[in-house]
């Protein structure tokens, strides 16, 4: 039975930890993988990433999404609202939080996913995606104001349902642009389900 029967932190951070993981794989042999986690987390999950959709009626829902300086990358990404849970929040109540502080919408809570990796080779990190329906016609949503974090700087836009495939794609022609993968990922889901008649 494959386990992890050791774990050695080589660095602790404020915000990272890297690891040396010593497990048995299949057959028993013993092995090690290097890893990183957030150095925050003090419930199930390390944060959320927030799929918000401003609604206005007639209209077609949009996609609320940020754009940010990403050191590690050296880029600006493409991102999904999100943030680190603080301790004993819900995972709603981190979304809305988030939401709030980020870009200003406030909404209500409609989804949220199981726990979900972001990428399991290289860290533990994992998080929650939350659905948020932004009722655009609500005082606080027609002119949303922002309450970024000390040193976040973030730029809020919101793009159609239907054209955000094409929009990540024009966005990604710019060498200074990175995509996020779970908006990637997201916005092609959508193009796969309508190229393929998928409802």
């Amino acid at each position: 039975m494959q386990r992890v029967f050791r774990r050695d932190i080589v660095h602790y951070g404020r915000w990272l930890k890297a690891s040396t993981l010593h497990w048995t794989d299949s057959t028993g042999k013993k092995r090690t993988w290097d890893c990183a986690d957030r150095a925050t987390r003090s419930g199930d999950i390390d944060g959320v990433a927030i799929l918000a959709l401003l609604q206005h009626p007639g209209q077609e829902d949009q996609v609320v999404l940020v754009k940010q300086y990403r050191p590690p990358a050296d880029l600006m990404c493409v991102e999904f609202p999100a943030g680190l849970a603080d301790h004993g929040e819900r995972p709603e109540e981190c979304a809305l939080r988030e939401l709030r502080e980020e870009t200003g919408f406030e909404g209500v809570c409609t989804h949220a996913s199981p726990i979900v990796f972001a990428d399991p080779g290289l860290a533990g990190t994992c998080f929650r995606l939350v659905t948020v329906m932004v009722d655009g016609t609500k005082e606080p949503n027609r002119n949303p104001q922002p309450h970024p974090d000390e040193g976040e700087e973030l730029e809020v836009f919101t793009v159609p349902l239907h054209r955000l495939y094409s929009t990540l794609g024009d966005l990604d022609k710019d060498p200074q642009i990175a995509v996020d993968a779970k908006v990637w990922h997201f916005a092609y889901g959508l193009q796969f389900a309508s190229q393929h008649s998928i409802h």
